[in-house]
């Protein structure tokens, strides 16, 4: 006797529209698993190339500043004019472009860059006659202005390498 198709409909076989309605379901948690997954891993590949990058952007501070501090032990004690300042002009500018690119060191790379317009305001120009004591004091303000710097210089390189190592 044929099968009645109204005893289909009824439920007759209900073990393979159970076993259908299984495989949807395993389907689906292993599809959203792996879509988890697949997240995490986006995510974590992202926060990695930004630590790169953080840490090759404080590679190059870190080789500015050191530039830096070598230029500012050569002018130790030496009144320096316009023409001794010329190498530091272009670290200055590029330790200014890095303070706008790094935010966890932007604050101290701003006050290196606030020291050193103040130590390059100090320049000399030639002694003249009779301004020895000008001169003088100007060299003595210059002094310090330098000293300031190298210590604010000196702070931001901890601060960057500590942020390299993290």
């Amino acid at each position: 006797m044929p099968a009645n198709p109204t005893s289909l409909a009824a439920g007759a076989d209900t073990a393979s529209l159970t076993l259908g309605v299984l495989i949807g379901i395993v389907t689906l948690t292993i599809s959203f698993l792996t879509y988890r997954h697949g997240l995490r891993l986006y995510r974590w590949n992202r926060d990695n190339r930004r630590a790169d990058q953080n840490a090759q952007d404080l590679t190059d501070v870190d080789t500015y500043l050191r530039q830096a501090q070598q230029k500012l032990c050569e002018l130790a004690q030496t009144p320096s004019s316009v023409d001794d300042f010329a190498p530091l002009r272009p670290l200055r500018h590029l330790i200014s472009n890095s303070a706008d690119q790094l935010d966890a060191i932007s604050g101290e790379l701003r006050e290196v860059v606030q020291r050193f317009d103040s130590y390059l305001a100090t320049e000399l120009t030639a002694p003249g006659v009779g301004d020895q004591r000008l001169q003088l004091r100007r060299a003595m303000q210059q002094e310090y202005a330098r000293t300031q710097l190298q210590a604010v210089i000196t702070k931001a390189q901890q601060t960057s390498r500590t942020l390299r190592r993290v």
